[in-house]
């Protein structure tokens, strides 16, 4: 199927997504609370752009499933955000010394927002 194709590096960085929330927060350098710029949050914003973004090329690109294709934003930003959620409330009940923040998840939507705009430069008026 063209679909597993086109959405490897879709599912490699799902993936890396989820080895990063899972690292012990014990590994991780402190963050001030109200460091909204810190390192953390940054990291988040581009974590979830390039997520948004391979989301949004892999399915646009595939032609499996016309459906997806026409969708491939919303279909990307929807998957992202729910997957960002998830982790993000998961990050505070399964993995060592991390909490969940909703400072994180808030990084996240402007990262997927920010994957979805260069999504859209890089396709212009074929991307909707």
């Amino acid at each position: 199927m063209d679909i597993l194709r086109h959405m490897i590096w879709s599912f490699s960085w799902i993936i890396v997504v989820a080895l990063l929330y899972a690292i012990p927060g014990g590994d991780l350098p402190v963050v001030d609370v109200w460091d909204l710029l810190s390192f953390d949050k940054i990291a988040h914003f581009g974590v979830f752009a390039l997520l948004s973004l391979f989301i949004s090329i892999g399915l646009k690109r595939q032609m499996s499933f016309p459906t997806l294709r026409r969708r491939a934003l919303r279909t990307a930003a929807l998957f992202s955000l729910v997957y960002g959620g998830v982790l993000e409330a998961l990050q505070g009940v399964l993995f060592q010394d991390r909490y969940s923040d909703w400072f994180d998840f808030a990084a996240n939507t402007l990262g997927v927002l920010l994957g979805l705009v260069i999504f859209r430069l890089l396709y212009g008026k074929e991307a909707i």
